[in-house]
């Protein structure tokens, strides 16, 4: 087969050709000047060839859970991930939303999956995904499906850029599921939990002496009681006066 050379590959031709290419053929004048750059090589010692660089990209596999998308191009799909490695940040999917992808599915806002992220140029790329369920589509009732909405709001708008945060991401795990499964009389307090613990993690909250038993109990054993109604009023204008306060 007649393959037209670049003068770089015509260049190594002439350093190693005797060596690797002993069938190869010159044509044109002497190769030793490389005027022409066109070679009978045969297919089999193509893959001696230089070849350009490949670039390659790391590959990052963590738990996830996606706060919300917005469509992109004809097809393709962007999310905001809250993960538990890489803090939150935006990934794309290419060609999700099309019938045929076997990711959409997974790919839904609310849904827990984890996830393998690419690091590229213009930013992150989903690779492989699997889905560990949706908060929102499990939900038991309405008012279940209002807490997945109100914690991932709060997410959204207080945690920013790729900074990891893996404790605050199991406190949100264990406050959703809390959630799903407390009574109604129950499920505001958790909120409030978990919205003053998220403030305090971030740093818009301190630890004073009426909250700090909320602040720095063990999330799981506090979950199981039931906060004084004072301590809940105390703790709700903490909560209140700090978001107002962020601007956010």
């Amino acid at each position: 087969m007649w393959r037209n050379l670049s003068s770089i590959r015509c260049a190594a031709f002439c350093a190693a050709g005797p060596a690797i290419f002993p069938s190869a053929e010159k044509i044109g004048t002497e190769i030793q000047n490389c005027r022409y750059d066109l070679f009978f090589i045969p297919r089999s010692s193509s893959r001696f060839l230089p070849h350009a660089p490949c670039m390659s990209y790391q590959t990052y596999i963590t738990e996830a859970l996606i706060v919300g998308s917005f469509d992109s191009n004809t097809a393709d799909k962007s999310y905001l991930l809250f993960t538990k490695t890489a803090g939150m940040l935006y990934a794309s999917a290419k060609s999700v939303r099309e019938e045929r992808s076997r990711q959409r599915f997974a790919l839904q806002d609310f849904s827990l999956i984890t996830v393998s992220l690419i690091k590229g140029k213009t930013g992150w790329r989903i690779g492989s995904v699997q889905s560990e369920g949706n908060l929102f589509s499990q939900a038991v009732d309405r008012e279940v499906r209002g807490s997945v909405v109100r914690i991932c709001k709060l997410l959204r708008r207080f945690v920013a850029g790729e900074e990891p945060h893996p404790e605050l991401y199991e406190e949100v795990m264990l406050g959703l599921a809390s959630a799903s499964t407390a009574a109604s009389e129950n499920r505001l307090m958790i909120e409030e939990i978990i919205r003053a613990r998220l403030l305090y993690s971030l740093g818009y909250i301190a630890s004073t002496k009426d909250i700090q038993i909320v602040l720095e109990t063990d999330l799981e054993m506090l979950l199981t009681r039931t906060l004084p109604t004072e301590l809940f009023l105390t703790l709700k204008a903490v909560t209140d006066k700090a978001t107002a306060a962020s601007h956010l």
